[in-house]
């Protein structure tokens, strides 16, 4: 067997740290958590005594601007001027923070080294690389995995004050090793000091026992979201329950004081208001004091929303935690619901199911780290329409991410108590609690059938079985106010929409199957068809 190549590189316990490249420069990534990021900055300095101490820190701007109404907007939604003093007083922020980490090492010699980056990580990977840095400790699990891919850099994976673990010179390299040495992996042992007896060589990434509560720092921003406390939402709580505090300045006039013909929706989690927020028509959404829809809900709207993006998905603005309340897009046509009542044309009603087909295949497509998002309320009330009638996927509170099943790795569930609407609920779900992808596409085909023969939604898949598909007449079940339908195209879309409400879940077709063929030719007859009346 060839010998192990010199890496340069030695066994590092804790203890015996302080002695090894003494009189050097010692970095450490801080960030806005000074709390936390403290008890690493101390560790450092106990097992590093004589060493100078870097500060490396990437600002990143926060995503959200704190209204005068006490409201956290979205940065992208906010004025010129709102943003660059929202950037100005973040610098301020980030200057103040790093000054409070130099306090704490005012008896020893410091470096600061930051930037400005959306991205953390390619942030500190900058500054490794701008400054030539060769020994940094990170208290992020995540971020520590990711930088000790740097060839030249020694990491340190510290949390809490302890050492987690430290990975010397690269995990490309022990990768490189476990290679070339397969035959006797226990040679290399001594590279991974924070080893125990049980380490797994076949995956070096496997999670420290002590470790498995670190929360990815993914959640960061969701739970700065969901945990702000700002007294003047508490004012704006003890208005929403006809309570008054007149020494208080904040404004109302966004919503009228909530006043009733400011209102422009109801659903189970509360009133829905328009309102005008820096210089914007929004609508609020607040959680009704009577709602039986619990916290745990608006956490999971806010936190499902945070991480998803698409044309077809309602955005969220801004979020007011004290008073659950929700802040999005303001919508002028309102739901499906309602629009449709007002006549809308068969054009518009394919145009609106392509649009969601694709919202639905984002969603079960894995957007967040390969877990598919099931909406689990897909309704009519829940398809918002903008001024254009281009339409919006809402009211996420329901919405779960699906874990991979136990019995079929292909399988994607999760199990919970049903929940839905009647008419929409998949039967499946409603009859054993487990929730798929498929409990969505159920729910997809009675909205389909819906906008096709303008029927209600109970029992309307047998409904349109019995009198159009079996009687042959689907022209007598097509919605005749939407104008003269393709006959023989739109039979082929209600047959397919009648295999997404089978009882059977394995008999529903994907919604990425060949089958939807059949919609996109009617999209482009749609299509035609308007650019012809023009």
């Amino acid at each position: 067997m060839d010998p192990i190549p010199d890496l340069g590189l030695e066994p590092v316990a804790e203890g015996a740290i302080g002695k090894f490249n003494s009189c050097e420069t010692i970095h450490v990534a801080v960030g806005k958590e000074y709390k936390k990021e403290k008890q690493n900055l101390l560790w450092v300095m106990r097992n590093f005594p004589r060493d100078t101490i870097g500060l490396v820190h990437v600002h990143w701007h926060s995503k959200w601007i704190l209204t005068d109404f006490g409201v956290k907007f979205k940065y992208e939604y906010g004025n010129e001027q709102s943003q660059a003093i929202h950037r100005d007083d973040e610098r301020r922020k980030m200057q103040e923070l790093i000054d409070d980490y130099k306090d704490l090492c005012a008896k020893r010699k410091v470096t600061e080294r930051h930037t400005e980056r959306e991205d953390v990580v390619e942030g500190i990977k900058c500054l490794v690389e701008k400054y030539q840095i060769k020994r940094l400790v990170i208290g992020s699990r995540s971020m520590a995995n990711q930088i000790s891919l740097l060839q030249d850099c020694q990491i340190w994976h510290v949390r809490k004050g302890k050492l987690i673990s430290n990975f010397l010179a690269a995990k490309l390299f022990l990768r490189k090793l476990m290679c070339m040495h397969s035959e006797n992996l226990e040679l290399i042992r001594f590279l991974h000091p924070a080893s125990i007896s049980d380490v797994n060589y076949g995956q070096l990434d496997a999670t420290p026992a002590n470790e498995l509560e670190e929360r990815d720092d993914t959640d960061q921003d969701f739970g700065e979201v969901v945990n702000m406390r700002q007294e003047a939402l508490n004012y704006l709580f003890r208005q929403y329950n006809n309570e008054r505090d007149t020494t208080s300045s904040i404004s109302l006039e966004a919503t009228d004081n909530f006043s009733e013909r400011k209102r422009i929706g109801e659903g189970g989690y509360g009133p829905v208001y328009k309102a005008r927020l820096l210089g914007n028509d929004v609508a609020i959404k607040m959680l009704s004091p009577k709602s039986n829809q619990s916290q745990k809900e608006y956490h999971q709207e806010v936190k499902v929303l945070s991480m998803i993006e698409h044309p077809h998905i309602v955005k969220l603005i801004g979020v007011c935690s004290e008073l659950s309340a929700l802040v999005y897009e303001y919508l002028p046509h309102h739901s499906l619901s309602q629009r449709l009542a007002r006549g809308l044309k068969w054009q518009d009603r394919i145009r609106i199911i392509s649009e969601q087909r694709s919202a639905l295949v984002y969603l079960h497509s894995s957007p967040n780290k390969g877990q598919p998002i099931v909406h689990a309320d897909l309704k009519f009330s829940n398809i918002l329409l903008d001024e254009d009638d281009i339409s919006r996927l809402s009211d996420f509170g329901t919405a779960r991410l699906m874990h991979r099943g136990l019995s079929k790795k292909t399988t994607f569930c999760h199990n919970t108590n049903p929940m839905g609407t009647p008419g929409y609920m998949d039967p499946a779900f409603a009859m054993s609690g487990e929730l798929t992808p498929q409990s969505d596409v159920y729910s997809f085909g009675i909205v389909i059938l819906r906008l096709l023969t303008g029927l209600p939604e109970l029992n309307i898949a047998r409904r349109v079985e019995e009198e159009a598909i079996r009687k042959g007449a689907v022209n007598c079940i097509l919605d005749a106010s939407a104008g003269d339908w393709p006959a023989a195209n739109a039979k082929q879309l209600l047959q397919l929409a009648l295999r997404c409400c089978n009882i059977d879940r394995k008999r529903r077709p994907s919604l990425r199957s060949a089958e939807w063929r059949a919609l996109d030719r009617l999209q482009a007859m749609a299509a035609n068809s308007f650019g012809s009346s023009i």
